[in-house]
């Protein structure tokens, strides 16, 4: 069955952020006297909602969600703007256009921060739906998914979710569709391979699943 519909994920997906976000934390960490995280700790702590991911790496009896996510929120903004645009990222998603995909976002990344990102980037006219959090929690994606499906008469086997970590896979599954997760994001390649779904090191990789292996 050839897929006819993506689900992408925003961060780590679409856009290569996760230096960004680590580099966000370990200076909130710097300004705590607490020790810096590595790229292995950080992958190993990412979790949803996110306030899980800040109880592993703060002490949360001197700070809590109401003073990190903001703190993180601006850091990250500011380091954001020296991300170079991706044009693999408007080369993929309009490729797929071409081919006459319908595609959607489905991100933890709050709504208006993610529109501001798809306008730098170019792309929001590619994208049928995008549906982002309505705070800075970063919490579960599954159930607005299931509405974005619902509302767009989404089949489950012609539909395939794109995105970076074990949560975006957990969401597939609760979908009922396929997941293809990419190995440069915001978990580890080897947690993502171990899910046993199709992954992908670039989005080239993706694109070429996409069109060609996986629809074949």
């Amino acid at each position: 069955m050839k897929y006819k519909n993506i689900l992408w994920d925003w961060n780590g997906t679409l856009i290569d952020d996760v230096g960004v976000a680590l580099e966000a934390v370990n200076i909130m960490l710097e300004r705590r006297s607490l020790p810096k995280i590595n790229i292995g700790q950080y992958y190993s702590y990412v979790d949803t909602p996110i306030i899980r991911f800040y109880e592993k790496c703060f002490d949360m009896t001197k700070d809590d969600e109401g003073t990190l996510l903001p703190e993180y929120q601006r850091l990250y903004a500011e380091l954001a703007q020296e991300l170079p645009k991706n044009d693999t990222t408007y080369k993929t998603v309009k490729a797929l256009q071409d081919k006459r995909f319908r595609q959607f976002i489905v991100s933890s990344c709050e709504q208006n921060i993610l529109n501001n990102w798809l306008a730098r980037y170019g792309i929001t006219h590619f994208f049928e739906a995008v549906t982002g959090a309505d705070n800075l929690c970063a919490e579960s994606k599954t159930e607005r998914a299931i509405h974005l499906m619902e509302n767009y008469g989404l089949e489950p086997s012609e539909t395939v979710f794109v995105g970076d970590t074990a949560h975006d896979f957990d969401t597939a599954k609760a979908l009922g569709v396929d997941a293809l997760l990419v190995t440069y994001g915001h978990q580890s390649p080897e947690e993502n391979r171990n899910t046993g779904c199709v992954t992908a090191d670039s989005l080239d990789e993706v694109l070429a699943i996409l069109t060609n292996d996986a629809n074949e």
